[in-house]
């Protein structure tokens, strides 16, 4: 890997995926008689037992596919298509209008006769030195 220029985090995480890789399939299997279908099916495992995040997967898929081209100098026959991670949506956070009132009524904030909410900056100009101490 140094050859390469790789960083030294990036060869030590390389050697940790591929260890994993290595005692997932039992840790006496040598990599050279694990075919592509392994490496698809422990890409899958990442994202379907594990949970990991799609860079996650990514990496591990980049460390396998080293270790194949430039350590073994072997081709990962056919295309690899493991079940890729998926992105999690965050639900949004919204706050009920009751909450937003209890939470502007607590900032010192009021609302103004035309129904608009104004608030009171008066800390961060500093005409609230009480509230600083």
């Amino acid at each position: 890997m140094r050859y390469h220029h790789y960083a030294y985090r990036t060869e030590q995480t390389y050697c940790q995926w591929i260890l994993r890789y290595i005692h997932f399939f039992g840790g006496k299997t040598h990599p050279k008689e694990l075919t592509t279908a392994h490496v698809q099916r422990y890409l899958s495992s990442l994202t379907t037992k594990s949970k990991v995040a799609i860079s996650t997967q990514k990496q591990a898929l980049n460390a396998l596919v080293f270790l194949y081209r430039e350590v073994l100098d072997l081709s990962l026959e056919g295309k690899l298509a493991p079940i890729r991670a998926k992105r999690r949506q965050k639900p949004p956070t919204v706050l009920t209008q009751k909450e937003v009132q209890r939470l502007l009524q607590n900032y010192g904030c009021y609302t103004r006769p035309d129904g608009k909410v104004a608030a009171w900056l008066g800390f961060a100009t500093g005409g609230l030195p009480h509230l600083a101490s």
